[in-house]
């Protein structure tokens, strides 16, 4: 039985839709719950389909947070490309994986031993699931979490509440899939690293990551300066 997520919970905190996540991980779990695997071919096929189903699930996380239509994310160009290329470490992993062992479920199947408890499926199961896991269902979760409970944020010296929108949920979750795809992305980058001279992994740049809240977030001190302006004006305007 495939693992469940508690999508609802993350809808109700964050007032964003994510019905396109959620349809896509039932097709996931779909395919990763079905018993039919006596075909080699055809459980390289649902194989290769969940691969593209969570290829999917990230980039509609990613779609969440481009850079070019969000205000704080575009502050920091550097984290969004540290982002970008540990997710793609993490794809070519996966690409490998893919091409050293999914044509291995033949001789699996020649041995009689069942394709769904091998070696090659549940490794390359948990991969996926790791993916999910950590790209998908845990940013937005602890995303929603803190921009559900988020409330005051001290700026310019005093306390002052934040304005919850789109554009701060997606940080958060900017934030948390940095933060995760940096973990995932480790072991490729240490792989790398110490196969070139001159290079290490305590040389990481962990400045690269965003910090844990926007430095120019909206608060609301500024909407009701604003809308006093207005008034001000608009109370002018009745002595003319």
């Amino acid at each position: 039985m495939v693992q469940s997520y508690d999508w609802i919970d993350i809808e109700e905190k964050s007032n964003i839709n994510i019905d396109d996540i959620i349809y896509v991980s039932k097709e996931y779990d779909l395919i990763m719950d079905t018993e039919l695997y006596e075909d080699v071919n055809e459980t390289r096929l649902l194989l290769i389909k969940a691969r593209s189903l969570t290829e999917r699930l990230k980039t509609l996380v990613f779609s969440l947070f481009f850079p070019e239509e969000n205000e704080y994310i575009k502050k920091y160009p550097r984290e969004y490309a540290w982002l970008v290329d540990n997710i793609g470490r993490v794809n070519k992993q996966l690409d490998e994986f893919e091409r050293d062992n999914i044509f291995g479920l033949d001789t699996i199947k020649k041995l009689g031993e069942d394709i769904s408890k091998s070696s090659i499926f549940l490794a390359y199961a948990e991969k996926l699931r790791e993916n999910i896991d950590m790209l998908v269902y845990d940013p937005l979760k602890r995303a929603a979490k803190r921009y559900f409970n988020e409330q005051k944020v001290i700026k310019d010296g005093e306390e002052k509440e934040v304005i919850k929108d789109k554009d701060l949920f997606a940080y958060f979750v900017f934030l948390e899939m940095t933060h995760n795809a940096s973990l995932l992305g480790g072991l490729a980058r240490q792989k790398n690293a110490y196969g070139k001279a001159g290079l290490s992994l305590q040389k990481n740049p962990t400045t690269f990551f965003p910090p844990d809240f926007p430095e120019n977030v909206k608060t609301k001190e500024v909407e009701e300066e604003t809308e006093e302006e207005f008034k001000f004006e608009d109370d002018e305007d009745e002595y003319i």
